[in-house]
């Protein structure tokens, strides 16, 4: 029976279904559901940031435009996980939501995002999602009531926005998006990725690894061109820069010692200023004064091409070791 603190129609409304339906089966009042921890793949919460977003990260933007819920599959998602990805959004919902409905003029929910390398059939036809008028092709929509969109990464347009998303596919999406990386020009956002995918792909192929991943001669070729390029990039900023400040202190004191001595202390804040991005990038946070000058050191000992190969191609932990 129902609990005597019931409310009234709840108390009446349980005591009738479980008087008639207790004559075919058996009924159980306040059933707890015990569920299993759910975890998603990434949550995203954007803060406000003023500046536009550079086109690689465009559309990121856009998708994480409030709390997200990223899930990223390596094949197309079937009906069943489409609906756990549901279940994890409304998870999230009763969790985060104010308790007071007075409350909830500002509160948002999670949209949750299903990204699949393929077209994911099953899963749009039964969640009834349609192509997105508002977002680019390969992007479906369900019912409001789901707050869940589906990427078919494999029908995006190629586009420096669509890039990142692209780079999640398999096969031929992937290597033409490798390719349209290695033609980009050099930049932040540009090397992060180039890193990622070469730190993922040397862990990954390595025979020690419990769970090796054969992936494509050509996209190791191209993850390894990429790297190559963004080096002789680096090296070449590096260079023009120093030259150039060289140039001007030189100018300006008119003398020839001067000009080479302000070259060499150009080249050197170059080098130091590129290999601290560098570092910046692969710990994810500012270096330390104590970083910063163990760098100095290695750029006199070894030299600014060393350094580089170093920084990128080393573990994270081996590169702290490394400096020390």
């Amino acid at each position: 029976m129902a609990s005597k603190d019931s409310p009234p129609h709840d108390s009446f409304a349980k005591a009738l279904m479980i008087g008639v339906l207790g004559r075919s089966g058996r009924v159980q009042s306040q059933l707890e559901l015990l569920t299993p921890p759910l975890y998603v793949d990434l949550f995203y919460a954007p803060r406000r940031v003023k500046r536009p977003p550079p086109p690689l990260l465009e559309l990121l933007w856009r998708m994480g435009d409030r709390p997200t819920l990223f899930e990223i599959f390596s094949a197309a998602p079937q009906l069943d996980d489409c609906l756990d990805i549901l279940e994890k959004g409304l998870r999230w919902h009763r969790l985060n939501r104010p308790t007071k409905v007075t409350d909830r003029s500002d509160y948002v929910r999670a949209r949750a995002w299903v990204i699949s390398p393929g077209h994911p059939n099953l899963a749009i036809e039964a969640l009834h999602a349609v192509p997105s008028p508002d977002w680019p092709s390969g992007v479906y929509i369900t019912p409001a009531f789901a707050d869940l969109m589906l990427v078919d990464v494999a029908e995006l347009p190629h586009s420096p926005q669509t890039l990142i998303l692209r780079l999640l596919g398999q096969g031929e999406t992937r290597r033409s998006a490798l390719e349209e990386l290695y033609a980009l020009p050099s930049g932040a956002v540009a090397f992060t990725i180039t890193t990622i995918f070469n730190k993922w792909w040397t862990v990954m192929s390595n025979p020690a690894n419990p769970q090796p991943t054969a992936l494509e001669p050509d996209l190791v070729d191209l993850a390894d061109k990429l790297i190559e390029k963004w080096k002789a990039d680096a090296i070449a900023i590096g260079k023009k820069r120093g030259e150039k400040r060289g140039e001007k202190r030189g100018e300006k004191r008119g003398e020839k010692r001067g000009e080479k001595r302000g070259e060499k202390r150009g080249k050197t804040s170059a080098h130091l200023r590129d290999a601290s991005t560098v570092l910046t990038l692969r710990l994810g946070r500012d270096i330390t004064e104590h970083e910063r000058a163990r760098l100095t050191v290695r750029l006199a000992e070894l030299g600014p091409d060393e350094v580089l190969r170093q920084l990128m191609t080393q573990p994270v932990e081996e590169v702290i070791d490394w400096l020390g």
